[in-house]
């Protein structure tokens, strides 16, 4: 018995931590959409599992209150569960199993991202299921949760456990840091081009385009803090831009070259220069008047 006390243990472990990758998979899915209906997605079986364990009475009450609380239905019976299991196997080895073959998969996702952009900073934008796992594993890895063994594979993968910048600062300082800094950089683009219709694919920042793409969806969700709503409303903020709008301010290849811009400021010095010698800038000409 001694013996297998650290394997029901881990499998203990493995059981909390997929039920709480789940249910913040799901929380967030909520608040993006206002429903629970996932579609084709992991989180889909497993809220059926729970229904079928909560129609059962085989959920604890901490579990059930938390569906609850984000406003699942626990009081119907459930559909037919999804690929019913071996009776046989016993559940805490099930539930490992299954968390074992979701991390592969999310595993194998972050790999073929890295193979096309070289990076493992996978963005909301990009892939919502996939940024959010890779932010768990930092999250297990400072709790202690994470085996060496997954460790090291993510290491193999140039796997950045902090952010570039970030060093002792605490995590929501940090994310503020983050906003404040694209901010900065959207006042830029607004100085620089009148407007601050970022578009999504501009290729100059498309961090940038993310950025701004994001802070509409969260006031569209109103999940953005009001003091957030209120410096971007000072900057002219545009909530709802026409489509038109959403195209790059200019087509890259008809950006302005150095030498133009260069030649510009020489011309405009020389209208300095002759305005305050003659007063006026109504240059003709015949230069011996």
């Amino acid at each position: 018995m001694r013996r297998s006390a650290p394997n029901q243990h881990q499998q203990s472990l493995d059981e909390h931590i997929e039920w709480e990758w789940h249910f913040t998979q799901l929380t967030d899915f909520i608040r993006r959409h206002g429903h629970s209906d996932l579609g084709p997605h992991p989180v889909t079986d497993w809220l059926l599992r729970q229904r079928h364990a909560a129609h059962r009475n085989e959920i604890s009450a901490r579990h059930r209150r938390s569906l609850l609380d984000l406003g699942i239905d626990l009081s119907q019976p459930p559909p037919a569960a999804p690929d019913e299991p071996d009776d046989d196997e016993p559940p805490l080895q099930r539930a490992a199993k299954q968390f074992a073959d979701l991390w592969e998969l999310r595993y194998a996702g972050l790999c073929a991202y890295q193979a096309e952009h070289g990076h493992t900073n996978v963005t909301k934008a990009q892939n919502l299921t996939l940024s959010h796992w890779r932010s768990s594993q930092t999250q297990f890895r400072r709790k202690g949760t994470l085996s060496p063994e997954r460790i090291a594979r993510l290491d193999a993968i140039g796997f950045v456990w902090e952010a570039p910048g970030r060093g002792s600062m605490p995590r929501d300082q940090w994310h503020q840091h983050r906003w404040d800094v694209q901010f900065q950089h959207l006042t830029a683009f607004i100085d620089r081009f009148g407007h601050c219709h970022v578009p999504v694919v501009w290729e100059e920042n498309r961090q940038l385009g993310e950025w701004v793409a994001e802070q509409r969806d969260q006031a569209r969700h109103q999940r953005l803090p009001a003091d957030r709503r209120q410096r971007l409303d000072i900057l002219g903020f545009v909530w709802k831009p026409q489509r038109h709008l959403r195209l790059p301010p200019f087509r890259a290849e008809r950006a302005p070259r150095r030498k133009s811009v260069a030649l510009w400021e020489t011309r405009f010095a020389e209208m300095c220069a002759y305005q305050a010698e003659y007063g006026h800038t109504n240059v003709t000409t015949d230069l011996s008047n």
